[in-house]
């Protein structure tokens, strides 16, 4: 089967040194790449922008000595895809599977086996306070401060690295569909970063408190706007919480997500509409509650209320003879 939508383009493969560490330099920032064996080098990376990230892959083929010695622009997700890698700084070892997650500032030198190759994520700060904020609801004061190793056996590294291969098949379609499609993988991943990697809010984002009086504005707000395009930051703005407050507080309160009860809403006022002979087209009241496939909000709509969108509509033209 031909992978079309494959991700991961050649950028470089080289014996040259020099063209290696700039290269490196350039793409990552300044390195100081030390080969006991020069004559082994065979550098290569793949790589490719997704929603602002940059996911790329990148293998030496020979022993390396590695110093970062100037902070960045953004965090590094990195994981070990196979070689025994050695972080001096902190005596971690980084096994097939294991995950790190450099912050901006971080500086320290690691030593690369012959057959390491990584797969590293770079995610520009601005992107990731943007996710924090939306999902705390506020602005963090203190640096996030992430656990920076996880081992390759727990589930968080297993489950951010089904993440990074979806990102590496999504599909490509053209256009303004292509960077809208993006933005919301590029967004739901660091939505999961934030979720399940270990750092300074964690515990506001396991047990955000959120007062019902917040569940109220929400509800609020969805019945005056259930005919317009919102999404659930917009929601949570409107309560005055972050999205993870919002959505344990609807779990807790309403027994279901800020997004199926906004749904379950559309639905019921598409069926007073056709019951009501407001509305005579099914595709018109699809489209007027925002559901662009006919097919999925039929689908919906019978499995809320027992019965197609056209059935109801039909038994009110027949009422109306």
């Amino acid at each position: 089967m031909h992978h079309a939508s494959y991700r991961l383009q050649p950028l470089l493969k080289t014996t040259d040194i020099d063209e290696m560490t700039a290269y490196v330099a350039n793409l990552f920032g300044p390195h100081d790449i030390q080969l006991p064996r020069p004559r082994e080098l065979r550098f290569d990376i793949q790589a490719c922008e997704i929603g602002g990230l940059r996911l790329g892959q990148v293998g030496y083929s020979a022993q390396a000595e590695v110093q970062v010695q100037t902070p960045r622009t953004g965090w590094t997700l990195t994981r070990a895809l196979q070689g025994n890698n050695h972080f001096h700084d902190s005596g971690q070892q980084l096994l097939r599977g294991t995950m790190g997650l450099m912050p901006p500032h971080w500086c320290g030198n690691f030593t690369l086996s012959p057959e390491a190759r990584f797969e590293n994520l770079h995610i520009p700060e601005p992107h990731l306070m943007a996710v924090a904020r939306e999902l705390l609801g506020f602005e963090p004061q203190e640096p996030l401060d992430f656990q920076m190793f996880l081992p390759g056996e727990a589930a968080v590294p297993q489950r951010l690295g089904l993440w990074l291969q979806t990102l590496l098949h999504a599909p490509l379609p053209q256009g303004q569909a292509h960077a809208q499609l993006d933005a919301a993988l590029s967004r739901a991943l660091l939505m999961e970063l934030l979720l399940l990697w270990p750092h300074r809010y964690t515990r506001h984002l396991q047990k955000p408190q959120a007062p019902r009086s917040a569940v109220q504005r929400a509800l609020e707000f969805m019945h005056a706007h259930l005919e317009d395009e919102i999404d659930l930051p917009q929601i949570a703005q409107a309560a005055g919480v972050g999205v993870r407050a919002l959505e344990l507080a609807f779990a807790k309160q309403v027994h279901t997500s800020p997004w199926r009860h906004l749904r379950a809403l559309r639905l019921d006022q598409a069926r007073r509409l056709l019951a009501e002979g407001r509305e005579t087209s099914v595709l018109a009241v699809a489209l007027r509650f925002g559901f662009g496939n006919p097919g999925l909000f039929a689908r919906y709509y019978q499995q809320r209320h027992g019965e197609r969108p056209g059935q109801t509509l039909a038994r009110r033209l027949a009422a109306d003879g």
